[in-house]
């Protein structure tokens, strides 16, 4: 059953075995091709025909499989997500994405991954950076303080709004110290006199100056202009006769030993007949 001649034996009138006793043709169930994985990309199934030999359908229960699994990266493409936002708010940073293949495998993902990371640059973030005010520049009056500012890009229009100031015056009177001038001539040249000063606050107000001020006048005596100071001769001590007459002779300062020239005399003989008679 099942078989046809050929020459002087038999062969199978299908595609089959022999089998049994007496031996007998069972016809064999006949594969397909395997069709495509239902995945482009990643796990999937693919299926294939399975027929009977026979057209009479005598194939014994079915023991080849129609599905199977199959894994395809073919169609395996990087898949790539939006950048997030700037590292930097002010200045340059990095931007960062995520990359992955759908597989999970990167491998299976053709040509080469695309970058994760990339160069950004971000103002959104930036204010005026200014430093601390330095010390007045004057100890004493009215001065200026500076300080520092800047853009944290170092490029001024980065930073909204108009730019902080750099300087500003300022007024300090912790050094201020009292200024004298020299002293005047004195007033006498001499004698007892006077001399004067200028005295001032080194800032130009006397109220940054503390403590009393130094005096602007003294007594002063000087001997440079001392000359002996004669008067005019007196008369004669005698209206007849030999005698002498008399001045007044001192030196201003009331010191005779201010006045280094030699003394005058305060004296002289003289010679009267005014009054002599007979």
């Amino acid at each position: 059953e099942g078989f046809e001649l050929e020459g002087e034996g038999f062969r199978c009138g299908a595609i089959g075995e022999w089998e049994g006793e007496p031996p007998r043709c069972q016809p064999q169930w006949l594969p397909g091709l395997w069709g495509e994985c239902s995945s482009s990309c990643g796990a999937g199934t693919q299926s294939r025909a399975v027929w009977c030999a026979s057209e009479d359908g005598r194939c014994q229960d079915l023991q080849l499989s129609t599905v199977q699994a199959c894994r395809n990266t073919s169609g395996c493409n990087w898949q790539v997500g939006d950048w997030g936002e700037c590292s930097n708010e002010c200045g340059d940073g990095q931007a960062q994405r995520e990359v992955w293949c759908p597989t999970g495998v990167d491998s299976e993902c053709s040509a080469d991954k695309p970058d994760t990371t990339q160069t950004c640059r971000s103002t959104v973030g930036c204010t005026w950076k200014t430093g601390h005010w330095s010390d007045c520049s004057s100890s004493c009056g009215t001065g200026t303080k500076t300080r520092s500012v800047e853009c944290p890009t170092g490029n001024a229009s980065d930073c909204p709004g108009n730019v902080p100031a750099t300087s500003k015056s300022c007024y300090a009177t912790q050094d201020c110290t009292w200024q004298v001038s020299v002293w005047s001539s004195c007033s006498n040249k001499c004698g007892i006199g006077t001399r004067s000063r200028r005295v001032e606050c080194s800032s130009g107000r006397d109220i940054d100056c503390s403590g009393d001020p130094p005096a602007e006048s003294e007594t002063c005596n000087s001997i440079v202009g001392c000359t002996w100071s004669v008067s005019e001769w007196g008369i004669c001590s005698t209206n007849c006769g030999h005698g002498f007459r008399f001045r007044d002779v001192r030196c201003p300062s009331g010191h005779a030993a201010d006045c280094l020239d030699l003394v005058p005399e305060s004296s002289d003989p003289c010679h009267n007949s005014t009054g002599c008679y007979w």
